[in-house]
């Protein structure tokens, strides 16, 4: 948890007042829908004024909060709502919300416990006293001031002038006017990797009318590396993810993803998306250790495969704040995988910033090649350094475990797990490219396991083979 701070501390401090950690709503993601109720009787809905073409304004806030005081007395929000509101040139839609689920009434007239003045006389435009968004709305800290296009597209626009905020409104998309007009909004696909990347965009339907099919196109350069021909049915301002393919690249590339079926809208219709290429060859075991900060909650991580598959993870770590963990993986030769770490706050290992202790992580290989690392300092929202496992015999892995052959592999059904080493006790995981659980056994006493995958579907799967603290992973095939 980050909650206020001594305004002496740090700089931010002055501008912000610090609330639980949630993950903040991202420039161009899609602004959930909300009905609530003003202090004064009248339930507003957020879609209702976007569909009348207004971009809304919404300044979350709290009593307690003393920049979200100085921020409403410098008067900018209340001016944009007198001059572009209803009662001016009826443009925008500008509201409060206080969303603090531990105030009341009383500490938004100024006379409970929980307040720095009386916002009631203080804010003349719609002030709303409800909780039920701040997490839709990944408040993490007041004020989160947020303007929501016509388009249901949101972006932070921070503390502005009324004419910083009004020229952010005069930025969003116009309303829909034409009938066919598909929409590309961001590149949703992988961002780095070893070699192949699959290709995910977003599309919205910008026009009057349903769309129900559009081409998407990926190019590089000039040459077209993806095509999809997109069906379905988006009504107006519905958003799809589409996937366009699978491409391979030998070096960090930017694509050109267009719309080029026919549209009444082109301007609309083309964006870049940058691929960082790292084939980085490690050993086939691997060790993290990872030292929390003062806010262990808001760590987790995982360890993927090309397609996305999370084979290791770990976090959240709550209540273990500024503790080392160390883990130990090994992974299959020849394959691509991803080490991702995520900070739900967005200021990773970055405790220092608050007056507290940084964390750290690094990954390693047995050669000790440092993969990836961080020492706190550099803050994020989420990290991925892409890796190839070097390629060696590809039916028999040297793990801990000692020697596992599997065969056949691929497999029309029946497969063999063999250890050159006498096991104890095996874990058997089988796990889809979904990640869900088809199979899990345990056998004792062993050193060869048979397998009877006849009755699951063909495709690819995982499997983990767990024996006292090593594990390993080999990816199977299975095609009747």
């Amino acid at each position: 948890m980050k909650k206020t701070l001594p305004f002496f501390t740090l700089f931010i401090a002055a501008a912000f007042c610090f609330n639980v950690s949630h993950a903040q709503l991202s420039d161009g993601s899609i602004a959930p829908n909300w009905t609530m109720t003003d202090i004064n009787g009248t339930s507003h809905t957020l879609y209702d004024y976007l569909d009348q073409g207004k971009p809304v304004f919404i300044d979350f806030f709290a009593t307690w909060c003393g920049p979200c005081l100085t921020y409403v007395q410098a008067g900018h929000l209340e001016n944009l709502y007198t001059q572009y509101g209803p009662s001016g040139t009826n443009e925008v839609m500008v509201f409060s919300v206080e969303g603090d689920g531990s105030t009341n009434t009383a500490d938004l007239n100024g006379t409970g416990s929980n307040t720095v003045a009386d916002w009631v006389t203080l804010i003349n435009y719609p002030l709303i006293d409800n909780a039920s968004q701040t997490s839709a709305y990944g408040i993490a800290y007041w004020p989160t001031i947020y303007m929501v296009c016509p388009n249901r597209i949101i972006k932070e626009v921070g503390q502005g002038t009324t004419a910083a905020l009004y020229s952010e409104a005069q930025g969003c998309a116009p309303p829909a006017s034409q009938a066919n007009d598909p929409a590309l909004l961001n590149y949703t696909g992988s961002t780095v990797t070893c070699g192949d990347v699959e290709l995910k965009v977003m599309i919205q339907n910008g026009g009057t009318s349903n769309l129900t099919s559009a081409t998407i196109e990926c190019f590089d350069g000039s040459t077209s590396v993806g095509i999809v021909n997109w069906t379905g049915n988006l009504a107006t301002y519905g958003v799809e993810e589409v996937t366009i393919g699978t491409v391979s690249i030998s070096s960090t590339t930017t694509f050109s993803i267009q719309i080029t079926s026919t549209d009444d809208n082109a301007s609309n219709n083309t964006i870049s998306a940058s691929v960082t290429f790292d084939n980085t060859e490690t050993t086939d075991t691997l060790y993290l250790a990872l030292t929390t900060d003062d806010y262990p909650g808001e760590t987790t991580w995982n360890l993927t495969s090309s397609d996305g598959t999370a084979l290791f993870s770990g976090g959240p770590y709550s209540g273990q704040a500024n503790q080392t963990f160390n883990e130990t993986f090994t992974v299959a030769p020849g394959e691509c995988y991803s080490f991702n770490i995520y900070d739900s706050y967005g200021d990773g290992l970055n405790a220092s910033a608050f007056g507290g202790t940084d964390g750290n992580y690094t990954l390693t290989d047995e050669d000790g090649l440092t993969i990836v690392a961080n020492d706190g300092s550099v803050q994020f929202n989420e990290e991925s350094q892409p890796f190839m496992a070097r390629t060696g015999a590809t039916a028999i892995e040297e793990t801990r475990i000692g020697k596992m052959e599997i065969y056949p592999n691929p497999t029309n059904g029946d497969v063999n797990i063999r250890f050159n080493n006498f096991i104890d006790e095996a874990n058997i995981i089988l796990t889809d490219v979904l990640g869900k659980t088809v199979l899990q056994k345990t056998y004792a006493g062993i050193n060869t396991i048979a397998l009877d995958l006849n009755k699951y579907n063909n495709g690819i799967y995982y499997l983990t083979v767990r024996a006292g603290k090593d594990t390993t992973v080999q990816k199977l095939v299975l095609n009747k």
